[in-house]
């Protein structure tokens, strides 16, 4: 089985499953700003390790719910109108040996998992949902399509409090996982943003794992619902 790492260190997909190897007493992100390591010209694709620039979308205040109760910010949904996914979402933590909970082999594993140490999509700062590329037995999972959405593209995370929220894709970024930009996909921000994390690249004859990590950095726009 392809095994992958993808980010905060390690995540690692052994057996078909993604492991998450966080830093010692990692915090949940604050509310200050985060600079991106690199820049390209505007429109321009992406290139590994660099994150182009995007316009600013319409509104990236926090959506009015936020200040509401954890189960009413809770992601329950997420959607990817371009690739045709709606999917529900799973919660992770953090297990003892201090890698991240995902999902496993079973009725779940092609589900989108959102990290519950991080913001709840909608709040201040990165909220971060992970995905399998492929499956337990070899089918594309759920964030196969990732690398293929493109700046404009519209992401909506449904909440418990049933509202919509909408963020637009500001760039697609693969990075060398021997060199994931940490500080730039779970570091503070000023406002609400949204980071889906898969595996990507071929494969490392001599590990078995995956080379790259594929990154969406969204923020968003505003609450529909």
């Amino acid at each position: 089985m392809a095994r992958a790492r993808l980010a905060v260190g390690a995540l690692l997909l052994a057996g078909g499953a993604l492991l998450v190897v966080l830093p010692a007493a990692a915090p949940p992100p604050a509310a200050t700003s985060a600079q991106p390591v690199a820049e390209t010209a505007p429109g321009a694709p992406a290139a590994p390790g660099r994150v182009p620039p995007a316009a600013e979308p319409a509104s990236s205040a926090p959506v009015p719910s936020a200040v509401g109760s954890a189960a009413a910010s809770t992601p329950l949904r997420l959607q990817i109108p371009v690739l045709g996914l709606d999917a529900a979402v799973l919660s992770v933590g953090v297990q003892p040996d201090n890698t991240i909970e995902v999902p496993q082999p079973g009725p779940d594993y092609d589900l989108p998992a959102w990290y519950r140490h991080s913001p709840a999509p909608g709040d201040l700062g990165p909220a971060v949902i992970l995905g399998h590329v492929d499956g337990d037995d070899g089918r594309p999972s759920v964030f196969a399509g990732l690398g293929t959405l493109q700046p404009g593209d519209d992401v909506w995370v449904t909440r418990g409090s049933g509202e919509i929220v909408r963020f637009r894709v500001t760039a697609v970024a693969n990075f060398p996982r021997a060199r994931f930009p940490t500080d730039l996909v779970y570091g503070n921000l000023d406002y609400p943003g949204l980071r889906l994390i898969t595996c990507s690249g071929g494969i490392d004859p001599v590990d078995g794992r995956y080379r790259d990590n594929t990154v969406v950095f969204a923020r968003v726009t505003a609450a529909l619902d």
